[in-house]
């Protein structure tokens, strides 16, 4: 998983709970050391930061990433490094994934989904059905939990990702139908960027 998707989820009280959602053991999951040191730097600083709005939301990746194992001996393939909207974290995390194909990459980051649809065709084969978005993992906790536990959730703070406004609404009061139909609407856009699909289809 992303710095960007595991700050994100831990907004909304909901990065402890992935696991389940996944229905995966926390050590089955795998995070950047650079989490660990965003959310530190956080938890240091008087002021809020591009990746974390506030000091709960740190302390709750720090205790993820504490449970989660570490993808800190894994080296860019180096048909990934220096390509346009794929930071070096972002490719530490496909290379993982290309080298294990057990593999399931969580991003929030959508530029990034983008570039990877653009790569050679043969690195887009071996990821292929094998990332996922927020918006999937908001789908599944909607389909598990319901519309009233998403919504205590993630409006906590909906301005953490610029989707959640429109998929919860702007008081947060969208129906069921409507949020459904905005997440399959989010998810369907990034899984038609190429064929196969890079999105995993569960």
């Amino acid at each position: 998983m992303d710095v960007d998707a595991a700050a994100k989820l831990a907004h909304w009280q909901m990065l402890m709970v992935l696991p389940g959602l996944l229905q995966v053991g926390p050590t089955d999951c795998a995070v950047l050391t650079s989490l660990e040191f965003r959310a530190k730097k956080r938890i240091g600083s008087a002021r809020p930061d591009k990746v974390f709005a506030n000091k709960e939301a740190a302390e709750m990746a720090i205790q993820f990433a504490a449970l989660a194992g570490r993808l800190d001996a894994v080296e860019p393939l180096a048909e990934l490094q220096d390509v346009p909207d794929i930071d070096p974290g972002e490719a530490v995390l496909l290379s993982a994934a290309i080298v294990d194909r057990r593999a399931v990459i969580i991003t929030g980051d959508k530029r990034a989904i983008r570039a990877v649809a653009q790569l050679a065709p043969r690195l887009r084969e071996k990821l292929a059905g094998r990332i996922m978005c927020l918006e999937q993992i908001l789908l599944k906790a909607l389909a598990i939990y319901g519309l009233e536990w998403l919504r205590d959730h993630v409006c906590i703070s909906p301005r953490t990702e610029r989707s959640a406004l429109v998929i919860m609404g702007s008081r947060c009061d969208a129906p069921i139908e409507s949020v459904q139909a905005a997440l399959s609407s989010y998810i369907g856009e990034m899984a038609s960027l190429c064929e196969p699909s890079l999105l995993r289809s569960d």
